[in-house]
């Protein structure tokens, strides 16, 4: 592989599982997206890993689902983003972290749903959670 930018879309239903231990990572700047109703999935103790401002991005209904202990990090910034219904689904226990200002963003009825003694946990004295005015992907320079 060279350094260039390298970018993953699953368009149209397109499916991406990764199972037992399976690890995607993102490395400066790369971007995965998932369009039309795309799912990735992370099973058995499955990692994601978003470094170095990595983007993962759910658009029209696209699904990211943690089973069975998966693990979502984002770290230095990385960014996950929830566009017109996209929907974060943590089951059994898995786990979505934030690292060195990670960002989930939920836009448009993007949801975040906790299944099975799901837990969301704000461990820095400075964490918050905000409600900021309503934002149109066209307002932040999306189209």
């Amino acid at each position: 592989m060279d350094s260039g930018l390298w970018t993953l879309e699953l368009w149209n239903s397109g499916t991406l599982e990764l199972w037992n231990s399976g690890t995607l990572e993102l490395w400066n700047s790369g971007t995965l997206e998932l369009w039309n109703s795309g799912t990735l999935e992370l099973w058995n103790s499955g990692t994601l890993e978003l470094w170095n401002s990595g983007t993962l991005e759910l658009w029209n209904s696209g699904t990211l689902e943690l089973w069975n202990s998966g693990t979502l990090e984002l770290w230095n910034s990385g960014t996950l983003e929830l566009w017109n219904s996209g929907t974060l689904e943590l089951w059994n226990s898995g786990t979505l972290e934030l690292w060195n200002s990670g960002t989930l963003e939920l836009w448009n009825s993007g949801t975040l749903e906790l299944w099975n003694s799901g837990t969301l946990e704000l461990r820095s004295p400075t964490s918050k959670l905000q409600t900021p005015e309503f934002r149109t992907p066209k307002s932040e320079g999306r189209s």
